[in-house]
């Protein structure tokens, strides 16, 4: 079983090949791992809150949802939440040196600060920057660069995914 963990994180993560195209090929899927692995712990989270009758807020409720929005929400949100995101990543790789544990504290940080928002969106986001981090610290080895666009397309990936289910809700 640990084969298979190691082999999936190294074709995940560390391709032999490392360029643009790889980059944004393996961006994509894990926009999809990330997206599904959010839904199921937002889906648990949902879960539990209404076993203990807590009332979650949606945020998008009763809100028309338009151009603009898509454009901020899928393109706009995702950069600028990147680049503090590799701010962050450089900013902690200073004083830690093990990729999971740098990963897992920018998560954190990250979902607190989308937990500021709304509460639910805690559990929707720290799996995801836990991906988008430790995705961007793999490529950071090759390009400033490319450790930016390893964190963006699969946010981009989520964000879209996510705003497409809120649109057609």
């Amino acid at each position: 079983m640990r084969h298979i963990k190691n082999s999936v994180t190294q074709y995940l993560f560390e391709p032999s090949t490392r360029t643009l195209a790889v980059c944004l090929q393996r961006g994509l899927l894990l926009g999809l791992v990330s997206l599904t692995a959010s839904m199921t712990l937002v889906w648990m989270a949902s879960t539990v809150l209404g076993l203990l009758q807590v009332e979650k807020e949606d945020r998008f409720q009763n809100e028309s949802i338009g151009l603009s929005d898509l454009i901020g929400y899928d393109v706009v949100d995702p950069l600028f939440e990147t680049i503090f995101l590799v701010l962050l990543l450089n900013g902690v790789r200073k004083r830690i040196q093990d990729i999971k544990i740098i990963s897992f504290s920018v998560a954190i940080i990250v979902a607190a600060l989308h937990g500021l928002v709304s509460p639910i969106a805690f559990f929707g986001t720290i799996i995801s920057f836990y991906i988008f981090s430790y995705n961007s610290l793999s490529w950071l080895e090759d390009t400033q660069w490319l450790a930016v666009v390893a964190a963006y397309i699969p946010h981009l990936v989520v964000n879209s995914i996510a705003f497409l289910a809120l649109w057609f809700q």
